[in-house]
């Protein structure tokens, strides 16, 4: 109930911004891959995230992506896969989106790079890694009590 009663406002407090004849809200699908391809980049300029799959996904896409450190900005290297952005600074924002807009090479260019960089986000490379520091971790917490 809770739920959809948060939606029920959310939709309420955005419906004059999805009312815009400028902007395109897509429903819910199943399927995104077409989505990120149709696209020339991924914006997410969030204040708060852990790490988000979209980013992922997009990356996988091929897409360059502007994003705000906390929206896994440690994933994404500034100037390499796309931009870092303060989420609060709009002209930073703005002038990203400009860049990758007049320049089609550097556009392709990140988005190869972030195809690169997706790679060593599969679910196994990233459940390896998370096994081994988990295993690390425990190593350290034996050592600590035994001394």
């Amino acid at each position: 109930m809770r739920i959809k009663i948060a939606c029920t406002l959310i939709a309420g407090l955005l419906a004059p911004t999805l009312a815009r004849a400028d902007l395109l809200h897509l429903p819910y699908r199943d399927a995104i891959g077409p989505i990120y391809r149709s696209a020339d980049v991924f914006v997410f300029p969030s204040l708060e995230e852990g790490s988000p799959l979209v980013v992922y996904e997009a990356l996988g896409a091929g897409l360059p992506v502007l994003l705000s450190p906390m929206a896994a900005g440690d994933v994404v290297r500034d100037g390499v896969e796309g931009f870092v952005l303060d989420p609060l600074d709009q002209e930073a924002w703005v002038e990203a989106l400009r860049t990758l807009a007049k320049d089609p090479d550097l556009r392709a260019r990140m988005g190869r790079r972030a195809r690169e960089r997706a790679a060593g986000y599969t679910w196994d490379k990233v459940g390896r890694r998370r096994l081994a520091l988990l295993r690390d971790a425990r190593e350290r917490l034996h050592v600590g009590r035994a001394s």
